[in-house]
């Protein structure tokens, strides 16, 4: 990743050189003291970036809004002013609203002017950071207890082995890593239509590639699969095991930009 801050927005400069919400021990210490307190890590795929998490629910006990968030990290760069606007962009959101924050949100708020974009390719490099989303997500479900109203079924791998059909010959064309992009993007979005579609569609959701680096694969989750919790956690899980096992590759990784 090119960590020359120049090249980005002034907004995200700003935040990388003196983030908002990143503080000290104390500061953390002083969080978790609260009844209403949270906290969870994270460590960023493909780097040695990590990230502890922790914040203040609000007083809505049927929603549980995150009232305040701080943070610590050993990241640094143009990626630090991302990871501030994301945990900026956390607040007053509760796990259910966390579903529907996207990447694209965080490159408007890092613009300067609404003609010019704040991150190169509309922030795909810095993908793995906003990963932390989900997971939040998945650990105020845990903490919450708060569910959807409708219960749904989230994918199992049993559902998509029992009728594999692999899309290349590995011994004639190589290893995943060694395709054309064009060519990645396209068996990634033959797997996709064949093996996950049909299990998303059934309540009323699916699924679409958006962008290829390195070995990471982005998705974004269309109709109900955009506001479905398990959307961040299972499903995404789901596809990953499917994905990892049709490329014939473990290093794939799956992000999430819904």
């Amino acid at each position: 990743m090119n960590n020359n801050l120049s090249e980005h927005s002034l907004k995200l400069q700003e935040l990388a050189l003196a983030p908002k919400h990143k503080v000290s021990e104390e500061v953390k210490k002083e969080i978790e003291g609260d009844k209403n307190s949270f906290h969870c890590e994270y460590e960023f795929a493909n780097s040695n970036g990590k990230i502890e998490m922790f914040g203040i629910f609000g007083d809505d006990r049927n929603h549980h809004p995150i009232k305040s968030m701080k943070y610590m990290t050993n990241v640094e760069g143009p990626a630090l002013g991302v990871i501030d606007a994301i945990v900026e962009l956390c607040h007053k959101r509760n796990a259910q609203g966390l579903s529907a924050f996207t990447m694209r949100e965080v490159e408007s708020y890092l613009r300067d002017r609404n003609d010019k974009e704040s991150l190169p390719n509309a922030g795909a490099s810095f993908y793995r950071y906003f990963q932390l989303v989900p997971y939040l997500q998945s650990k105020i479900f845990k903490v919450t207890g708060v569910v959807t109203n409708k219960v749904k079924k989230s994918p199992q791998l049993s559902d998509y082995e029992s009728k594999s059909v692999f899309f290349f010959d590995a011994e004639k064309i190589g290893p995943y890593k060694s395709w054309s992009k064009d060519y990645q993007y396209q068996v990634v979005t033959n797997i996709l239509e064949v093996h996950v579609s049909p299990q998303l569609q059934k309540d009323g959701g699916d699924v679409e590639c958006v962008h290829l680096m390195e070995n990471i694969v982005v998705i974004n989750f269309l109709g109900n699969c955009g506001t479905c919790g398990m959307s961040l956690t299972s499903t995404l899980d789901f596809i990953k095991k499917v994905l990892r096992a049709e490329l014939n590759d473990e290093s794939i990784e799956i992000m999430s930009d819904s």
